[in-house]
């Protein structure tokens, strides 16, 4: 998992009320998937 927090405003305007309309704000999350399947018998598939 990985998240960010980060705010682009000049330092004059930080600590105003419109602080929030400036703030960006992010999470993401990855999780892997796989599979193998046999077809016909004799064929074996892998996805990744």
């Amino acid at each position: 998992m990985r998240a960010t927090n980060y705010v682009e405003t000049k330092d004059s305007l930080l600590f105003t009320e419109n602080l929030s309309d400036k703030m960006n704000n992010g999470m993401q999350i990855t999780a892997p998937l796989s599979t193998s399947f046999n077809v016909f018998k004799y064929f074996n598939f892998a996805i990744d």
